[in-house]
């Protein structure tokens, strides 16, 4: 196998006459085609290949095309010299292993997304507004359980403190907030998942006292002073995800805050089945955002009022490399300590990570 990197844009023009295939029946694809529709890259793919029995020999809905979903051994029946492959999954160590111990695929390209995504990475830099400041200074942050705040999470406090020395910082604790007010928070509380409880709580609090919410693995690096002359903002996590973890802020009573944390009203914590819902706070707060015309495409934008700030802004960490691009317009970085994830998907992250660099050697680039 072949392995390639370009940008998306110079990816979609090579694959006009090829047979594109997405190995990968994932969300990422879909954000995939949602984030680069300018360039058709939907029309381009004729079919997705996974590992999973449960995903093959139907069809996924990928932005509204149907498009069949095929095993490896059947791909391999039907790969020509016309036929590219580009993986979109974030564990695409797993696929390019499997792949090269497959003769079938060795003069074949190979292409990996999380790979070009992060190569046409958004710089684009917003102008500070101007005028008087409208968001409070008052930094909330959560932390549920009675555990001690970790090392590195006091750290970062410190850093908040450190460039907005004349903030109030206020916590969010069983002491002054009750956890029972809404079947979602009680559930997610008495299941012990407290990441889940703050996703309610800190759109709760901003919207009843304005002020900016971080994540406590969230480091500020300077001043916040020009976010404050917003009505409120949040950033982008990836270039089609906005998420309040890594840091959002509104003013008192902000319309679009009030409906972001009323959605979860309709959403239980615990499913029918008695498993646990841990469906990501960025998947709700894209619903609603999109109702008001939001567009996943990673671009700075307004939305009734709400700054959207490019990912640079808040998330300047690549999640696949690890590696941190801070740039002038980066006031924070989210280090994800994510500990909502399961322990076997963090493993898999981590030897994702471990083998990023030996799979960088063998890419080229288009």
């Amino acid at each position: 196998m072949i392995l390639k990197n370009c940008s998306m844009e110079k990816f979609c023009k090579y694959t006009k006459d090829k047979e594109l295939i997405c190995f990968g029946a994932s969300q990422m694809l879909i954000d995939m085609c949602c984030l680069y529709d300018e360039y058709n890259i939907l029309d381009l793919i004729t079919v997705i290949v996974d590992n999973k029995l449960d995903k093959q020999n139907k069809n996924m809905d990928v932005c509204g095309r149907s498009i069949g979903v095929i095993s490896v051994d059947s791909l391999k029946q039907r790969i020509t010299d016309k036929s590219i492959i580009v993986i979109v999954a974030a564990f695409f160590n797993e696929i390019v292993n499997q792949l090269d111990n497959i003769r079938e695929f060795n003069n074949i390209e190979c292409y990996i997304y999380p790979i070009m995504h992060y190569t046409d990475r958004n710089t684009e830099i917003v102008v500070d507004n101007q005028g008087n400041d409208k968001i409070p200074k008052i930094i909330h942050y959560c932390w549920f359980g009675g555990n001690e705040i970790p090392e590195f999470e006091r750290k970062c406090i410190e850093s908040w403190k450190k460039f907005c020395p004349e903030y109030e910082v206020k916590l969010w604790n069983e002491d002054n907030y009750d956890v029972h007010k809404k079947p979602y928070v009680r559930e997610a509380y008495d299941n012990k998942q407290y990441a889940f409880v703050s996703d309610y709580v800190r759109l709760d609090v901003v919207y009843k006292y304005g002020g900016i919410y971080f994540d406590t693995d969230v480091e500020v690096i300077r001043p916040l002073s020009s976010l404050l002359k917003n009505h409120a903002f949040a950033g982008f996590q990836h270039n089609t995800r906005v998420n309040t973890g890594l840091g959002f802020g509104a003013e008192k009573g902000m319309e679009i805050i009030g409906e972001m944390r009323d959605y979860y009203d309709n959403v239980s914590f615990i499913n029918e089945d008695g498993t646990l819902n841990r469906t990501p706070c960025t998947l709700y707060q894209n619903e609603v955002l999109k109702k008001h015309g939001f567009k996943e495409n990673g671009k700075n934008q307004m939305i009734d009022g709400m700054m959207i700030y490019p990912q640079d802004y808040f998330q300047p960490r690549c999640p696949i490399t690890g590696i941190v691009n801070i740039v002038e317009q980066t006031y924070a970085i989210h280090h994800s300590r994510e500990s909502w994830v399961s322990d076997i998907n963090l493993r898999k992250r981590k030897t994702a990570l471990l083998s990023m660099k030996e799979i960088m050697k063998r890419t080229t680039q288009k």
